[in-house]
């Protein structure tokens, strides 16, 4: 759409060439002009007036083109017309004076056309940018303008359609797009419009206001301004202006006027005016409630100190004088007089009515105090109150201003934070408040100008230093003075129990992701609303399952889902089990596991809120109970094939039962040996019963070592009589299986194994071993005789060639030898006692002693430690000690000091032996335990290892080279004791 064409360019005809000036100024150049073109042609010839004339149309087209170099234009034309005359006529040979004159009034004539064209083109480009700035300036306005302005035909046909216009109207696509009013699917009021328009068509312009409903259904009230912008084309304006807002503003205000005017009436105050006489003008309805004069009453004519006591009026009549006269006005308290003759406090609140900028009356609310001034009695009253509440109070109570300067506390505060009263009352506020605190100080302060209270949780700093954590509920008491009440309660002990709740919820929900078991708690509906870890890592329930809630009954398989319901249910009316109860569960992957699950219900305020409790996962334990009876079928199978016979003594009820081969090893029949009758007694000696009560009463030194009864197990062999009149011989091992609170055994159990055979094989043995100790005993005796023997004359042939070097060599080669046969008979002798005889209890203390006598001898003193112990070993035991102490001396060079201790670890007891010698380099300390090692063959600390190593002891040497040996023996729990 072309915006030139609605544009008409008006006539030229001199509107901007009216000035005086430049219309004389144009007439003298046309007039001289005209003298010109007459005295050009009475001088000139023909040809010459025809080439004066021809110069004139390049000259007017070139300034027209050119405006702003017309003159420059006109003086060129000018002086190319003289040269080209000069020329001609010179070579015509005619020259003369005629030429000169001619020459100047054509030059003249050049310049006065070029003039007066220059005016005429510049005026011409002058007006046409005009133009072009009204039409850009039109055209910012149209499309910038807040108003929707269309621009169209009469037949309906839009030709232009700014951009407010579009969105009122809701057009789409592009602006260019050519429109019809059709398009834009307006309804209004047709009769409206149409008397619109042919006002417009009369007048040439109209206005009007209405309602519109766009395309969308949306109704919007528009003013419409229509104007004619070409009559003859036909061309309309329309301005329209969306004053929906204004209009909604306008019923809002009427309504606010109503509400206002509603609500004046309803307040239980007199809103009034009076004029400057002191008249009542206007009044609200409560008049009639306060004063018993109805408005109308009022506003007929009474003055304003009608309403006043007798003795109030002249106050009032000076008071209202003095507002009128422009003084300070505010409120005052007057006694008002009603209608029946009684009297009330009123308080009046005046302002001025103005009216073309002076006074013209008064405007008041008229408020009955009399409740107030009742309030104020009370109020007295109860400061007293206060101030007794303000001291007493448990709570610390400060007063402060926003500056923090602190104006009142109570006793309270003192005691909190220590200070004396006088001292926190010349101190800030600030004082009190940690550095880490001041920030919450300074946020409090902020949210109480906003707000008027604030409570928050902070520390406070002691007197001592200290930090104590305390709420405060702060509220502004006087907000003019900036005056703050603040209520402080010493919450640290609360504190620390949250502390106490946080970490044992924290060690609440670590102890129950660290339990192997699925932890859980349901509300009454079934749906579960905590879960363990393991309960998601189980593969049971996912997180996402469990975030959009997930009810418990659908994980449990369909067949125990309505037990499982029923269960619930008992439960939550009252029912308690501690049993569990057996269900299938349904992973997400599809497969069914059985669960035992323990419930609990959760309970508060005596109400079931709920259960809580454990999913065991028994399928492992299911999968042991099908093993567990093949396993019984096998160990039965076992006892049964191996001729065991297992016992059960149960020491309450004084019964022994038997299991497995017992009638085959006693020889009684199944009706003599009943697993429960009495006869047990007759076929078990009482030395049996006595036996095993001693060895299980057997409590040693508290201080030393608690034999834990449930660890040890009895063992011993006894020749029982049985039923056939033989004795048997019968191993018997038993362990404690139940103990009361106490420790005193109540149930023992254990096996019984018929040795008869294994008896005679060791007595044979026995035998054998006998004679062959003998047989050794007497070759060791004879090849020492022969041993001495050889030594002897070897001392007899020394005598007799010490002369000769080469036979003493030999005799001292031979000397040699026989001293080390004497040495490995002897070790033979001592090794062949190792092991034969039984091993038994010995106090250490007491080998240390005999040892002792032999150390002061070699200038060592030895320190025992070791108390009372006792060891289980081989009767050799002292032999041991004498090796560690004989290697001591001969090895570890400087040797003044040995000790021995004991320790206790976990398993086992440790004797350590010490001594402040040398020491054994690292490399050698696993070498000095093995045979033939050493400088003296060696023997002695491989046989204390062996020795040791009968009764299950080891040793080590664990010492540091060059601040003396250490051997620690270790001995099993079971093979050390400390004696009364």
């Amino acid at each position: 759409m072309k915006f030139t064409g609605l544009m008409k360019i008006r006539d030229f005809k001199g509107k901007n060439c009216g000035d005086l000036l430049n219309l004389i100024l144009l007439g003298l150049v046309v007039f001289t002009v005209f003298i010109s073109e007459i005295s050009l042609y009475l001088f000139s010839d023909g040809l010459m007036l025809v080439l004066s004339h021809i110069f004139y149309f390049p000259l007017i087209f070139l300034i027209f083109q050119y405006p702003a170099k017309g003159l420059r234009i006109s003086f060129s034309l000018a002086a190319f017309y003289i040269f080209t005359n000069l020329i001609i006529y010179v070579l015509a040979g005619s020259p003369g004076e005629m030429i000169f004159y001619s020459g100047i009034l054509f030059v003249f004539t050049y310049v006065c056309i070029g003039t007066v064209t220059t005016v005429i083109a510049q005026g011409l480009h002058q007006k046409e940018d005009d133009l072009k700035e009204i039409q850009k300036r039109y055209l910012n306005i149209f499309e910038n303008s807040g108003d929707g302005v269309i621009v169209h035909r009469m037949d309906g046909k839009i030709l232009m359609c700014n951009p407010a216009a579009r969105k009122m109207f809701e057009i789409e696509g592009s602006i260019d797009e050519e429109l019809d009013f059709k398009d834009l699917k307006i309804e209004g009021d047709c009769k409206l419009m149409r008397k619109a328009l042919a006002e417009v068509m009369r007048d040439g312009h109209g206005f009007y206001e209405t309602e519109i409903k766009i395309k969308s259904g949306k109704v919007i009230t528009a003013e419409i301004s229509a104007s004619m912008a070409d009559s003859e084309k036909g061309i309309m304006h329309v301005f329209i202006r969306d004053t929906t807002g204004k209009m909604n503003a306008l019923n809002a205000l009427r309504e606010s006027e109503n509400r206002l005017k509603s609500l004046t009436n309803q307040l239980p105050e007199v809103i009034f005016e009076m004029d400057s006489n002191g008249k009542f003008t206007f009044a609200t309805r409560y008049s009639t409630n306060m004063f018993g004069y109805s408005p109308e009453e009022l506003e007929g004519g009474m003055l304003f100190q009608g309403i006043l006591s007798e003795e109030e009026r002249e106050r009032a009549t000076k008071n209202i004088h003095w507002f009128l006269t422009g003084h300070i006005i505010g409120a005052v308290e007057y006694n008002a007089k009603r209608k029946d003759g009684s009297v009330f406090p009123l308080m009046v609140h005046f302002g001025y009515i103005f009216n073309g900028g002076e006074i013209s009356g008064l405007r008041g609310i008229a408020i009955d105090i009399s409740q107030r001034k009742h309030m104020e009695k009370a109020l007295r009253r109860n400061e007293k109150k206060y101030r007794s509440l303000f001291e007493n109070s448990n709570d610390a109570v400060i007063i402060h201003d926003f500056n923090g300067r602190i104006i009142d506390i109570n006793d309270s505060l003192v005691k909190i934070l220590g200070y004396k009263k006088d001292e926190l009352l010349n101190i800030e506020l600030s004082a009190v408040y940690p550095g880490s605190e001041y920030n919450a100080l300074k946020d409090a302060l902020s949210n109480l100008k906003e707000s008027g209270n604030y409570f928050y949780e902070t520390k406070l700093k002691t007197r001592s230093g200290n930090e104590v954590f305390v709420e405060i509920s702060a509220s502004i008491v006087s907000k003019s003075k900036g005056i703050v009440q603040s209520i402080i309660r010493d919450i640290t002990e609360r504190k620390i129990s949250e502390s106490a709740l946080i970490e044992s919820e924290r060690r609440f929900r670590n102890l129950t992701d660290l339990l192997p078991q699925i932890v859980f708690e349901i509300d009454n509906g079934g749906m579960i609303t905590f879960l363990n870890k393991n309960g998601f890592d189980s593969g049971i329930i996912s997180p996402e399952q469990f975030k959009e809630g997930f009810n418990i009954y659908s994980l449990i398989d369909e067949p125990d889902r309505s037990r499982a319901r029923e269960n619930f249910e008992w439960m939550i009316s009252g029912y308690r089990s501690e049993r569990g109860y057996e269900y299938s569960v349904i992973k997400t992957n599809g497969t069914k596991i059985p669960f035992l699950i323990y419930t609990s219900p959760i309970e508060k305020n005596g109400k079931t809120e709920g259960a809580r409790g454990i999913a065991i996962d028994i399928s492992s334990r299911k999968r042991m109970e099908e093993a567990f009876i093949v396993s019984e079928e096998r160990l039965n199978l076992a006892i049964e094939g191996a001729g065991v016979c297992v016992w059960d003594w149960d020491m309450v009820n004084d019964e022994m039962f038997f299991s497995g081969n017992y009638q085959e090893m006693f020889c009684y029949s199944e009706e003599g040996c009943y697993k429960g009758s009495d006869n047990w007694k007759d076929i078990l000696q009482v030395k049996f019963f006595r036996d095993i009560m001693d060895f299980f009463n057997d409590v040693v030194d508290v201080e030393q070592r608690v034999i834990d009864k449930e660890s040890r197990h009895f063992e011993s062999e006894y020749h029982i009589l049985c039923g056939d009149g033989r004795y048997k011989w019968i191993n018997v091992m038993g362990k404690i299986s139940d103990t009361d609170s106490g420790g005193i055994p109540l149930r023992i159990v254990g096996i019984m194994q018929d040795i008869n055979e294994i008896k005679q094989y060791q007595n044979s043995l026995y035998e054998a071993n006998r004679k062959l100790n003998l047989l050794s005993s007497i070759t060791r005796h004879d090849i020492l005789n022969q041993v001495a023997g050889i030594k002897g004359f070897t001392d007899l042939m020394d005598k007799k060639v010490r002369d000769n070097d080469e036979l003493t060599h030999h005799l001292k080669r031979i000397r040699q030898a026989s001293e080390n046969i004497k040495e490995q008979i002897e070790f033979t002798r001592d090794y062949h006692n190792v092991g034969v005889e039984v091993p038994r209890w010995q106090r250490v203390d007491n080998i240390a002693l005999r040892i002792k006598g032999m150390a002061r001898s070699s200038g060592v003193t030895i320190d025992v430690k070791c108390g009372p112990l006792e060891v289980y070993a081989d009767p050799m035991l002292e032999k041991i000690f004498f090796n560690l102490f004989d290697n001591a001396v001969r090895h570890g060079e400087k040797v003044t000091m040995m000790s021995l201790d004991f320790v206790k670890s976990n398993d086992y007891g440790v004797i350590v032996v010490m001594d402040n010698g040398l020491g054994v380099p690292d490399k050698l300390k696993e070498k000095i335990f093995d045979h033939g090692f050493g400088s003296n063959t060696g023997l002695g600390l491989f046989l204390t290892k062996e020795i040791l190593g009968i009764t299950g002891m080891k040793i080590h040497e664990t010492g540091v080279y060059g601040e003396g040996a250490r051997f620690e023996i270790e001995i099993p729990y079971e093979g050390y004791r400390f004696s009364e």
